[in-house]
């Protein structure tokens, strides 16, 4: 059984809710007390024109959110063992008609530098494991089971896999 919380700024229908700005650190860190996961998706929209103040709230809900989040769980007695986080493909960059896979680099511009920054803070605050979701996946398995490798040889734990192979 899985029973849903939420931290936002204000109340939620029909969903227990912890009211708080992130910025408070005081304010947040009791929302996650107790929990086993915590499930970070808060960032502004990018779905609107960029203008420099829209870049920065972009930047910093997602970057300074994270690191304000992972700062919370750092202060509290039993943090939640797992903190999983949405980024987005905007890590790759824009490269037009280019096919890109697990083993091609980061990019450049705007996205890939948030995406970037937003790992930055997670690994500044301690936090040593990572976890990949790969939707679709079942349209080409070898994605997920390339980045199982590259994964492995770069952490050192056993890789895992949870869910099924086929859970379409």
């Amino acid at each position: 059984k899985c029973e849903l919380s939420a931290l936002n700024r204000s109340a939620i229908p029909d969903v227990p809710c912890h009211q708080a700005d992130i910025a408070d650190l005081a304010a947040i860190a009791p929302a996650f007390v107790g929990q086993d996961a915590v499930v970070h998706l808060a960032g502004e929209s990018i779905a609107q024109r960029w203008t420099p103040a829209v870049r920065e709230r972009i930047r910093a809900s997602r970057v300074e959110g994270t690191r304000l989040i992972a700062e919370a769980l750092a202060k509290i007695e039993a943090p939640p063992q797992v903190m999983i986080s949405a980024s987005a493909t905007g890590f790759y960059g824009d490269r037009g008609d280019e096919v890109l896979d697990e083993s091609s680099a980061a990019g450049t511009g705007f996205l890939a530098e948030v995406c970037r920054d937003r790992l930055r803070a997670f690994a500044a605050e301690g936090f040593g494991a990572v976890a990949i979701g790969f939707i679709h996946s079942y349209m080409n398995p070898a994605h997920e089971e390339r980045a199982r490798e590259i994964i492995a040889a770069k952490v050192k734990a056993p890789p895992q896999r949870w869910g099924a192979k086929r859970s379409w």
